[in-house]
This record gives C-alpha cells, sequence and structure tokens, in this order.
C-alpha cells in the first residue's frame, strides 16, 4: 500500500485491509494527502467516532481532524492523552479538544502527563484547563520549559504555579519550584522575590515580562540577582536587558559595571545630532588613529582624515603649502 499514490490508494484501500494494516501503514511517512485519504476511509469506518483503542495508531493524524470530530471519540485513559498529544503532531486547537475532551470524562492532568506531552502544551491549553490541573501534579512536573508561551498564558500559569508552590518551606524551594514560571510575575512579586536573597539566574531574568522588567529599579535588578549580577553583560545584546540598560543614567551603569556611554547602549551621532567628536568607545574615549591622532568622521562618509593630517601625511609643513599656493 505504501507504495501507491494517494488516488490509488483511495480507490483500492478497503475497509477490512485499512483495520487489519492500520499499524504498519501509519508508520511510514506518508504525504497529506494520502493520510487525508486514510483519515476518510477511518470515518467511512467508524462513523461514530474512532474507538479508544484505536487512537493511539492514529497520533500522526490528529492534525487533520477538527474539534467537532475529536468531541466525539471516548478518551479516558491517560496513555490515549499521551499518545495523542506527545507525538508533537497536534496543533493548538487539537491540544486543546483533546485534553477538554479527556477532563470531561472526570480525568485529571498528571505531572507525567504533563512532562509527557510537552511543557509547550501548556501554553495552548486554555484558562479553565490549567486552573483544573491539581497543585501537586503541577510540583510533580518539575521544570516545564514554556518560554514559548504568548504573554497572556504565561500570566495565567504563573498565576496557578503560585498558588501550587505558595505552601513550600523557605525561599530558595520557593523559587526553584515557581522559577519557569517567572515570566508571568508581576512588578510586585519580583520586588518581593529580590528580597529573599535568591540569586536568580540569567537566563531566568532574560526571561521575565519586558514591560514588567522596564518597572524595576536598580536597587531591585541587583538584589534579584545577587551575585549574579554581572551577567548582566553577557545578556546585554537581549532586547528587553538592553532596553532597561538604556533607561538607565550614567551612575547607574557605573555602578553595574559598565562603561557610562557604551556604543552597544546609545545611538549612533547621526541619529543624535552629537558631532563627530562625541564618538566614543568602550572605554568611553574618543576613536584615535594608530598613529595617535583623534579621528574624526566626516557627513561625506569620505576620507576619515580631517584636513590638518592629510598635510601630515604627505610630510609638507603647511606654510610651504601655502607658499606654493601663491607662486
Amino acid at each position: 500500500m505504501v507504495r501507491y499514490d494517494c488516488k490509488q490508494l483511495k480507490s483500492c484501500l478497503g475497509s477490512k485491509v485499512l483495520k487489519a494494516n492500520l499499524n504498519p501503514l501509519l508508520q511510514h511517512p506518508l504525504p497529506r494527502e494520502c493520510q487525508s485519504v486514510v483519515k476518510g476511509k477511518l470515518s467511512e469506518i467508524y462513523p461514530g467516532g474512532v474507538p479508544e483503542n484505536q487512537l493511539k495508531l492514529i497520533a500522526s493524524l490528529v492534525y487533520l481532524y477538527s474539534n467537532d470530530e475529536i468531541s466525539h471519540w471516548n478518551i479516558t485513559s491517560r496513555d490515549t492523552v499521551v499518545y495523542l498529544l506527545g507525538s508533537d503532531v497536534a496543533l493548538e486547537n487539537q491540544t486543546q479538544a483533546v485534553i477538554k475532551k479527556f477532563l470531561e470524562l472526570n480525568g485529571t492532568m498528571t505531572g507525567a502527563m504533563l512532562v509527557a506531552i510537552g511543557g509547550f502544551r501548556l501554553c495552548w491549553m486554555s484558562p479553565r484547563q490549567i486552573e483544573a490541573i491539581r497543585p501537586t501534579e503541577l510540583r510533580s512536573a518539575g521544570a516545564l520549559d514554556i518560554s514559548s508561551c504568548a504573554q497572556e498564558r504565561k500570566d495565567d500559569l504563573y498565576e496557578k504555579a503560585k498558588k501550587a508552590f505558595s505552601g513550600s518551606n523557605g525561599s530558595t524551594t520557593y523559587y526553584h519550584y515557581i522559577r519557569p514560571y517567572l515570566g508571568g510575575a508581576s512588578v510586585e512579586d519580583l520586588k518581593h522575590l529580590a528580597r529573599a536573597n535568591i540569586s536568580m539566574d540569567i537566563d531566568t531574568f532574560t526571561r521575565l515580562n519586558p514591560e514588567v522588567l522596564q518597572k524595576l529599579s536598580l536597587s531591585n535588578v541587583k538584589k534579584l540577582l545577587g551575585q549574579n549580577v554581572a551577567d548582566l553583560r553577557k545578556a546585554r545584546s537581549n532586547p528587553a536587558v538592553s532596553s532597561w540598560l538604556q533607561s538607565q543614567n550614567k551612575s547607574a551603569l557605573e555602578d553595574l559595571g559598565f562603561d557610562p556611554a557604551p556604543e552597544h547602549l546609545h545611538s549612533s551621532p547621526a541619529t543624535t545630532g552629537k558631532p563627530p567628536s562625541a564618538w566614543v568607545t568602550d572605554k568611553g574615549h574618543n576613536s584615535a588613529s594608530p598613529g595617535g591622532h583623534t579621528t574624526l568622521a566626516t557627513t561625506s562618509g569620505c576620507c576619515g582624515l580631517a584636513p590638518l593630517h592629510l598635510f601630515n601625511a604627505f610630510g609638507f609643513p603647511i606654510g610651504l603649502i601655502l607658499f606654493l599656493k601663491l607662486l
């Protein structure tokens, strides 16, 4: 059958043959058109919906099913959910529909299920589905990567995690659990965390809500990062961190160990209207040529040396040049 083209597959594939060979057939990377043929044949065989004992076999087809079609499935087993969602084929709509059906039939999302289907699936769960996750299960799932979530979903997950881990003993333990979800933390919650001396790692810091980050003061950031504050230099190319650094004054930058006006934190003279002599390097000095002369940029983009340096380059005294021109 795998050697058939999609038209031949549609014409020749019988119901009995498909039922007997569904698993080996779908082990092959069929084109989408051929997968649609198989889905259509299954609808003929199971007009009331694919039975649960067959669902784990069609994980590679799940992205073809609509919410309405999935609503007719009988999803009672956690293994079925993992089979359908763990293959990374299901899209956002299918993810929500599968979990919705499972929860409707008195199912509960366990930590093992959350790990199996991947943290990014949390991004596709509805707020109601997130609320249905038991705190103990979220805790047992460990550090799930939700960095790909939209900000709104990060906010939802943070509120859920905050409730789940609020009873943790000690700030270090609480930070360990809440860390993956801090992208949804508020300004006040981050200030409270800063007072707990947790020394936030720089990867977590760069994943904070950019709008919230801009509202943190220099003191807040220093306390939040603690012994990791020097890692800000490593993260200065991060857009959110760069924007925060640009909002700080000269003394704040010096306090953090940055040069007062490094090039990567300020606009070029062409955009600020400053004269070329205002150009500075990471050392905070005017740039100089190898010979020790100050190099000034011209607006034409040509000849970076000033006229005086042109005369010196030829080795003629200025007075001699003027005398020859008079002749």
